[in-house]
């Protein structure tokens, strides 16, 4: 099993396992250059909010949001978030 899906599933695992903390690097980039974005720049945050995510999703992230990772959060269809948005597994 490897350390991420120890840490999916709830289990102990390495924080600093070389594929988590690439992970979480990468997380960090996609959220500063959200958190960067202007209000009109719509399509750049989608898309960014689409690459952090894995998938296309239909909500609107007011910035600044924080994530410990990418890939690994469950949003409802048609959110909104505001105010400090944090995930983290």
């Amino acid at each position: 099993m490897t350390e991420k899906e120890k840490m999916l599933a709830g289990e102990l695992y390495d924080p600093f396992d070389l594929l988590l903390c690439a992970e979480r690097q990468r997380a960090r980039d996609l959220l500063h250059a959200f958190n960067e974005t202007r209000e009109a720049e719509h399509d750049k945050r989608a898309a960014l909010i689409r690459e952090l995510f894995g998938t296309e999703i239909d909500v609107w992230i007011q910035p600044p949001f924080f994530a410990t990772t990418e890939q690994t959060y469950t949003l409802a269809r048609r959110s909104f978030s505001t105010s400090t948005a944090w995930c983290w597994t």
